[in-house]
């Protein structure tokens, strides 16, 4: 038998210390439930994913003022009006919006620089013609003859491969790296607060996804959460049919009639076009509300399948 969810109070959420190991306080709804207090609670409401690494929708505290910040081209683009019309409707309610692409945090962390100087090191090391040879010959067989071939490529190549390995360049690039990745996540942090005023907390999109996806560079997703734990309180909470149903009428969607914009749907009731990424991060966010003002571990009646 589950043990019921333990109620937390606001004031014992904290960032972990970093000389621990990071950790989450458990799944809202399931292993705990945040006491509604008097306190304001600003809420950042996290949809991960592999394209766009970071969805973010900030609920401020009420009276807060969030700058809308506006364009001063001549000429505004439609990409440029639709933002700015994103930011006034969810500043009417309170809200604002924070994204960070997979392909930005890569660059920030500096890792395409470190696959690009791997393949120069490759080609002054001449090891492709390795890498081809243990490719054609690999370890996973099933009969003796072939893995017998496995071992000859293994003895022919162990020259080359210990050259790389001894190698000290890829070792101050992957120190590199952690330092940039260290710097980045201070960084984000800093920017999802931007704005934030009070005691904040981020709930996260407890979506079972792997880390990787076709067609998109490695997401780390868990790793960035346990990482930015260090700085913000973390919990994790359902996101159960939030990609499904609209963030206005909390109703289902369909698909956007065009092969080049596969994340934007339409709500079925009123026809709003909406990013589904943006869109889910909503539903997240009212879904923690929900449980978190009821104080129960039921999803609202639109979250759950029919």
């Amino acid at each position: 038998m589950n043990d019921p969810p333990r109620p937390v109070s606001v004031g014992t959420l904290k960032p972990v210390d970093p000389a621990t190991r990071p950790r989450d306080y458990g799944t809202h709804g399931h292993d705990c439930l945040i006491v509604p207090t008097d306190k304001p609670l600003t809420v950042i409401a996290v949809d991960p994913g592999h394209d766009i690494l970071v969805d973010a929708i900030r609920q401020h505290v009420p009276g807060h003022n969030i700058p809308i910040v506006a364009n001063g081209m001549s000429r505004e683009r439609t990409k440029a009006r639709r933002r700015q019309q994103l930011q006034t409707k969810l500043a009417e309610m309170g809200r604002s919006h924070f994204s960070l692409t997979n392909r930005h945090w890569h660059a920030m962390c500096g890792h395409k620089r470190m696959r690009q100087l791997d393949l120069n090191l490759r080609a002054k090391m001449e090891l492709q013609p390795v890498i081809d040879r243990l490719s054609s010959a690999p370890s996973r067989v099933q009969t003796q003859e072939a893995y017998k071939v496995h071992i000859i490529a293994r003895l022919d190549t162990i020259g080359a491969m210990r050259m790389r390995a001894r190698a000290k360049a890829p070792r101050r690039w992957n120190f590199d790296c952690y330092r940039k990745e260290q710097l980045a996540v201070k960084k984000l942090s800093e920017d999802l607060l931007t704005g934030c005023s009070g005691k904040t907390v981020i709930v996260w999109g407890n979506g079972g996804f792997g880390p990787t996806s076709r067609g998109h560079a490695s997401a780390p997703n868990k790793r960035l959460r346990r990482m930015l734990s260090k700085y913000v309180p973390i919990l994790l909470t359902s996101e159960h049919r939030s990609s499904q149903i609209s963030a206005c009428c909390h109703a289902p969607m369909f698909s956007c009639p065009s092969h080049r914009r596969t994340t934007v749907k339409i709500c079925r009731t009123c026809d709003t076009m909406l990013s589904r990424d943006r869109s889910a991060a909503c539903v997240i966010l009212d879904i923690f509300e929900y449980q978190r003002m009821h104080q129960t571990s039921e999803l609202p009646d639109y979250a759950k399948r029919k």
